[in-house]
């Protein structure tokens, strides 16, 4: 059995239907979107819509890179550390 939701969703003052499995991600997610637009209208103003999209859209990418550089950094110093946790255990154990 399928757990996906419709979700009507408002972003940039339009309406949109969604299929969500995660009501509250989408919502979430829905409201940066919106609130990141909306900001941006207001730094940029006067600029169309879909400028203001394509830009939104490049803070999120830059953000979400920014991220998974972040988190494989600390999956390498966690991996590091267990390594050699890893060495001192064996040379208790030996």
């Amino acid at each position: 059995m399928s757990s996906n939701k419709k979700l009507k969703i408002k972003i940039f003052d339009r309406e949109y239907s969604l299929v969500v499995d995660n009501e509250e991600r989408a919502r979430n997610v829905s409201e940066y979107v919106n609130s990141l637009m909306n900001d941006l209208n207001v730094d940029m103003n006067g600029q169309p819509p879909h400028t203001i999209a394509i830009i939104a859209a490049l803070n999120i990418a830059h953000d979400y890179f920014i991220e998974k550089e972040n988190s494989a950094k600390d999956f390498q110093e966690a991996t590091e550390r267990l390594n050699k946790l890893n060495v001192l255990l064996e040379d208790i154990s030996s």
